[in-house]
């Protein structure tokens, strides 16, 4: 008998799921404000977005027609009103778009020094003996007109400041004279983007400040807004004071005041290592805890006041203890820089908490959508920054995973059986949620990450960030703010020993990148999977997630090599594919500021590939600009085999170390490698002991030279042993030491690239050498300006598959 009821109790189960879904969005009339409104506002979402996607903005004439447009159909025509939200959408993000760009700088700035003024808009970081801060300019001062539009934010750096000089600070008005560019970051497949990061801040130039006359302090800049920086900046000093020894974890002022300056790699590695990185980035999560928190004390404390007062005069205490929530997230905004993930999520839990004000009708599928089209109205640039994303699903996942359960009142030990049920049902959803978008925007997902947020999402929101808070609000009482701010260090150095025996166990997960087609069919999987048990069809979710995070990318057919030149700035990072093997021809830059090529640019790469293992890592000499990524790469992968001009730096560190020598030669799934250069002879260090290596696969050459000198070029050409190229990477960058007519002739390329930075101070690639190259033929290519550059090499020939500056949007930069 009760086999015989499964079926249609199952099948009523999917009934009540699919009202409750069609009534979360169908507009009902006599609900109030709410009525109608959430497919406007999704459809006002999809025009801002619809924007963003563009590779140039629309002529202003045609975002006025699109406005005019969208007053008609909602003013005329009712039933036309999403069409109206998304024109209006899509002008609303163009019109503010435009105005983002047409302030900053230009390339008539490139190589001159300018006199500019301006104020410090953020607290200064420090990094490597350099010395970072974002600057707006209010007036050029001296310098061609065209080279700077007033007012913007640039990014500058002071590099290896003298000790005891006076420095640019928080909220301080400055004269500056400086070296400014547009924004220009190195564009690579499944890398950070640092254009698109700059353009969503609103930074649109950067630069560095030039030491000698020309410089000089005006004063605090006057206004609100410059006066709250300063005191921000005196509560860091306050609090670095406070914590002592402490303060060199620099974690708890990232989780108050947003300044991430002084957390190092190593905690960030393990962060990422634990799925727990968005502790330390406040976001939703924080406003929202430390609101629940502010909550639950005021709904304690009005009702205590409620009782004691004449009732009848006062809203009811769950009001003014939302009122409470709201008021301290604020403060929590304000203290913390008022970035803007805070600000999206002040505007989030606003509406939200709107919508349990107002009407009764409101429901939460509702208020999510009311929140989309308000965070979108505040900031149209919101959905260019990983935050916004994995913000709207993980609310969008809690809401369907909780919201419309009908279950009896608990009291007691059930109660808490319920609420940590409920805390593990929450966590575990998160993770299989926000998996596929992880995948996407980071490159992997901790596998144990369900089982650490379990501890450190607790004990962070609950009792780090409340101590934290508190003792930052209570600096000016000494002993009792050291006492809190030092229990919060405690509470987190007692998390960093819970988690790393957790990073040990499993590393993370790191899968290749998924497509963009696949998050949405990921979105629907999790969206089954998360359904009440009992309801059919549910095992279909594994299906829609299985092309998100089992994704595998495309490989060389047997025969063909597949080459990458990365964009790696001034230096030399190239990946070589076979059917089934992957090499590395250098490693990348590093810099004494922090920048290290291996580590940002290098292996997100090749994660994004699905590469977790290297056959082969090919060091051509030991100039940082060719293996200052070296270390991070042999960190951060397995790599079985070491060939590098000097291989002492490199013994103990792979499963096989040798020196570079002509002759030396293999061959992987049809493709020959071979070694031309350096000799036995020859030292071991310098450009010209760079290894020389020729690639051969269906019967057309690559060669990659280093930072060979012409002398070396001329023996090469002399001894015979430089053949007809069909891609050769520019020796030395293109320098005019190199690239002699000598080696041009011999190797006659159909392509060469030149792996430079854009704008670089030695003027790479000469015009000299382009000149030469251009008389051969040859069709040429600059990493600064195109990119990273992805050739296939096979008996078809040479074919270009990718260049990384062909897929941008309207705001990337587009040098000439």
């Amino acid at each position: 008998m009760q086999a015989g009821n499964r079926a249609p109790a199952a099948q009523r189960r999917l009934y009540r799921v699919a009202l409750k879904l069609k009534a979360g969005l169908r507009p009902r009339r006599g609900r109030g404000a709410w009525a109608g409104w959430p497919v406007a506002c999704l459809a006002f979402a999809a025009g801002v977005l619809a924007l963003q996607m563009q590779a140039t903005l629309p002529p202003r004439a045609l975002t006025g027609t699109a406005l005019a447009v969208a007053a008609w159909a909602a003013w005329r025509r009712p039933e036309d009103r999403p069409i109206a939200a998304f024109l209006l959408g899509f002008a609303w993000a163009a019109w503010q778009a435009q105005g983002r760009l047409d302030g900053g700088v230009t390339a008539a700035a490139l190589g001159r020094d300018l006199r500019v003024e301006g104020a410090v808009v953020s607290l200064p970081e420090r990094h490597g003996g350099v010395h970072r801060f974002d600057f707006r300019v209010d007036h050029l001062l001296d310098g061609p007109t065209a080279a700077l539009r007033t007012p913007a934010v640039v990014r500058l750096s002071v590099y290896r400041p003298k000790r005891g000089a006076a420095l640019p600070q928080a909220g301080e008005r400055w004269r500056l004279r400086v070296r400014l560019k547009p924004v220009h970051g190195q564009r690579n497949p499944g890398t950070f983007d640092y254009e698109t990061w700059a353009f969503a801040r609103g930074v649109r130039g950067s630069g560095y400040v030039r030491a000698g006359p020309g410089t000089e302090r005006l004063g605090p800049e006057p206004g609100a807004a410059a006066a709250w920086l300063r005191f921000r900046a005196r509560l860091l000093a306050l609090q670095s004071a406070r914590l002592g020894e402490a303060a060199r974890d620099g974690r708890i002022q990232a989780l108050t005041l947003g300044w991430r300056g002084a957390v190092d790699e190593a905690q960030w590695a393990l962060l990422r290592a634990t799925g727990t990185t968005h502790l330390m980035a406040i976001s939703g999560m924080h406003v929202g805890l430390l609101a629940a928190l502010a909550y639950a004390l005021g709904l304690a404390l009005w009702r205590r006041l409620r009782a004691r007062l004449a009732p009848w005069r006062w809203p009811p205490a769950q009001r003014l203890a939302a009122l409470t929530a709201l008021a301290a997230a604020a403060a929590y905004a304000l203290l913390s820089g008022f970035s803007v993930p805070t600000q999206r999520a002040l505007l989030m839990l606003a509406v939200g908490l709107a919508a349990w004000w107002s009407a009764a009708g409101a429901r939460p599928w509702r208020a999510w959508c009311l929140a989309l089209a308000v965070v979108l109205l505040w900031d149209p640039f919101a959905p260019l920054t990983p935050g916004f994303w994995l913000s709207f699903a993980a609310v969008a996942v809690l809401i369907h995973v909780f919201a419309g359960r009908r279950r009896p009142a608990a009291t007691g030990l059930l109660r808490w059986r319920r609420a940590a049920g409920d805390l593990c049902r929450a966590q575990f959803a998160l993770i299989l949620g926000l998996a596929p978008l992880s995948a996407y925007f980071f490159g992997e997902a901790a596998l144990l990450g369900a089982l650490a947020n379990l501890v450190a999402v607790p004990l962070v929101g609950l009792g780090v960030l409340p101590l934290a808070v508190a003792g930052t609000a209570l600096l000016p009482f000494d002993d009792l703010s050291s006492g809190l701010l030092q229990a919060a260090a405690a509470g987190l150095a007692g998390l960093d020993r819970l988690l790393e025996p957790l990073s040990q166990a499993v590393a993370p997960w790191r899968p290749a990148q998924p497509p963009a087609w696949s998050l949405p069919l990921a979105a629907l999987g999790v969206a089954l999977l998360s359904l009440p048990r009992g309801v059919p069809g549910r095992w279909l979710g594994l299906g829609c997630l299985l092309p998100a995070l089992t994704h595998a990318a495309p490989a060389p057919p047997p025969g063909a090599l597949w080459l990458t030149v990365l964009d790696v700035g001034q230096g030399n990072a190239v990946l070589l594919r076979t059917a089934g093997h992957a090499a590395l021809y250098d490693a990348g830059p590093r810099s004494a500021g922090g920048f290290d090529a291996g580590a940002r640019i290098v292996l997100p790469h090749l994660r994004s590939l699905g590469i977790g293992r290297l056959d082969a890592l090919l060091v051509s000499h030991e100039d940082q600009d060719h293996a200052g990524g070296a270390g991070a790469v042999l960190e951060g992968l397995d790599v079985a085999w070491v060939l590098a001009a000097d291989p002492a730096p490199y013994r103990g560190r792979a499963g096989r170390v040798e020196r570079c020598r002509r002759g030396r030669q293999w061959r992987w799934d049809g493709v020959t490698f071979r070694l031309l250069h350096p000799e036995p002879e020859t030292p071991g260090d310098g450009n010209d002991a760079s290894c020389v290596l020729e690639i051969e696969a269906g019967g057309r050459r690559v060669l990659l030279a280093g930072d060979i000198g012409a002398r070396v070029e001329r023996r090469l050409a002399a001894a015979g042993r430089l053949r007809p190229a069909a891609l050769v990477l520019a020796p030395h960058h293109g320098s005019a030491g190199s690239s002699s007519p000598a080696w041009v002739d011999a190797v006659a390329p159909e392509q060469v690239v030149y792996s430079a930075a854009w704008a670089n101070r030695w003027g790479f690639p000469r015009p000299a050498v382009t000149a030469r190259y251009a008389a051969a033929g040859a069709r040429q290519w600059h990493t600064g300006r195109d990119g990273a550059l992805e050739f296939e090499v096979s008996a078809a020939g040479l074919r270009l598959r990718q260049a990384a500056r062909a897929r941008s949007r309207y705001w990337h930069h587009r040098p000439p």
